[in-house]
């Protein structure tokens, strides 16, 4: 089965213990909802979840984190929606009192017979904080088809723009608040995977780039933008 991947919005906010992740959308039964959480200090989400009702009866579990230091941490959590007849909502993450910035991605035709870690093949991250223009995430192995390569990227200050690795096409790249959140994908294989971004200052920048199981195998990735807007402050790169 294609897996399609559709972003749902970005936010960010000021001095704050709770945010809502991305727009309000109305998914479907088994879609894989993926949300990015950055956070200054040394802040950590406590709850995500659906944030005024339960028709998604979707379980959010967190895929990973990297951890710059005191002065960045970026959570990546994901979630199956398993309700018959989900409703149009949105997603809150609470935490402690904080800047954060986030976005919320949309998975359909993955697989979801198993736990939100059994639907990540492979895994790699890293950080770092210098002047550098990439930043290597670490080796995976051979991408297996039907699969799709999702990097994530993050940089504590803004300004620093990424730009799509050979072979991935860019979701988003957005300037939100304390932190310029970027998202990629990729139906090549790509052993080592890596991080290009503009080099002005320096920066606390993490990433991972995960494979992501498809259900029932075949078909490749549709990209889909569906949104109608950014929020004030935010822009995206084309």
């Amino acid at each position: 089965m294609a897996i399609t991947l559709t972003e749902r919005g970005s936010n960010s906010a000021v001095f704050v213990t709770s945010i809502v992740v991305g727009d309000s959308f109305t998914p479907s039964t088994n879609d894989f909802i993926i949300a990015v959480v950055a956070l200054d200090g040394s802040r950590t989400v406590s709850t995500l979840a659906q944030t005024t009702g339960s028709s998604w009866n979707c379980t959010f579990e967190q895929i990973d984190i990297t951890a710059t230091n005191n002065n960045a941490q970026f959570e990546y959590w994901g979630g199956f929606v398993k309700g018959a007849s989900p409703s149009a909502d949105t997603i809150t993450a609470t935490h402690g009192s904080s800047r954060p910035s986030t976005l919320l991605l949309q998975l359909s035709g993955t697989d979801v017979s198993g736990t939100v870690s059994n639907a990540i093949i492979q895994k790699v991250k890293a950080t770092g904080y210098d002047q550098r223009t990439s930043l290597a995430l670490g080796t995976l192995t051979a991408l297996t088809s039907a699969n799709i390569l999702l990097t994530l990227g993050q940089n504590y200050r803004d300004g620093n723009s990424f730009s799509p690795q050979t072979n991935f096409t860019e979701i988003q790249d957005l300037d939100l608040g304390q932190f310029q959140l970027g998202s990629f994908s990729s139906t090549t294989s790509e052993t080592a995977p890596t991080l290009n971004y503009e080099r002005s200052t320096f920066t606390y920048t993490g990433g991972i780039c995960a494979e992501i199981k498809a259900a029932g195998g075949g078909g490749t990735i549709l990209f889909s933008r569906s949104r109608t807007g950014f929020r004030a402050g935010s822009r995206q790169s084309t």
